[in-house]
């Protein structure tokens, strides 16, 4: 579509750029060597010459997106003039993130068009269609939804029973569950230990407990190793390193009265 309305296609971002990569490799993404810029070439063409692929749709802090519109990012900088797709539905939990680019766009003063304003995405997952299409194809005797969350999980199950597949041949598992495999027959099999596990040096433990557990933290930091020494080095709070420094600075402000001087001459006491 670049293409067709005269634009030069730029990629940034590192996913983005490895991506790109691999599908024209594939055939799959067929557009000529000189439609595709390199960023830092950009720069010599016209805004309304230039599109734009970036990543950050889900609201990466470190993403080439959230970096342009922080006023960041080493190449581009958006305008009051520019316009903005997010062509994503956000992450359960990235909802936040995401709404925070949109923020600082929108005080940029550019155009931004999300799934909320208008139809600019289309999901990458099967509908329930779809689901029903394979579910007729393979015929499945046995029948274990993945990916998503339970609610997800459950619709998927339901699903599965109206295709014909018996309840007690669905399995909805959870973290930790298993299955068995005997002779032609999946049955549950025994759970196994699952979820966060916090590394500290040299000792493992559920980070549950370790939260929790006084005990567990006074041991790690009685340990004589190098690796705690690092990290106690690494992790000092500069407000334990100079209070008197950070106090000074917060307790001076500058008065809105007080006239700017820009001469270079020391000030009398």
């Amino acid at each position: 579509a670049s293409v067709a309305v005269g634009r030069k296609v730029v990629v940034t971002g590192r996913s983005m750029v490895q991506n790109t990569k691999i599908a024209r490799d594939l055939g799959y993404l067929k557009i000529s060597q000189d439609d595709i810029i390199d960023a830092f070439d950009a720069g010599d063409i016209p805004d309304d010459k230039v599109v734009v692929l970036c990543t950050g749709s889900q609201g990466e802090p470190m993403s080439a997106l959230s970096r342009m519109a922080n006023g960041e990012h080493r190449s581009f900088t958006i305008t009051a003039n520019d316009t903005v797709i997010i062509s994503a539905n956000p992450i359960p939990g990235n909802e936040k993130s995401v709404q925070g680019i949109i923020n600082a766009l929108s005080k940029i003063g550019c155009a931004v068009y999300d799934k909320s304003t208008t139809l600019v995405h289309v999901s990458g997952h099967g509908s329930q269609e779809e689901l029903k299409l394979m579910l007729a194809m393979t015929k499945p005797k046995y029948f274990m939804p993945v990916h998503g969350e339970a609610v997800h999980l459950r619709a998927h199950a339901k699903l599965a029973q109206q295709m014909g597949i018996r309840a007690d041949h669905i399995f909805v598992a959870d973290n930790g569950d298993t299955l068995e495999m005997r002779g032609g027959k999946v049955s549950w099999g025994k759970p196994v230990e699952s979820g966060v596990v916090y590394v500290d040096g040299l000792s493992i433990t559920d980070a549950e407990t370790a939260r929790s557990s006084p005990a567990t933290a006074s041991s790690r930091s009685s340990r004589p190793s190098h690796c705690a020494r690092r990290r106690s080095a690494t992790w000092r709070s500069p407000a334990a390193a100079c209070p008197s420094r950070l106090t000074t600075s917060r307790a001076r402000p500058r008065s809105a009265s007080r006239p700017t001087s820009t001469s270079s001459s020391p000030r009398r006491p």
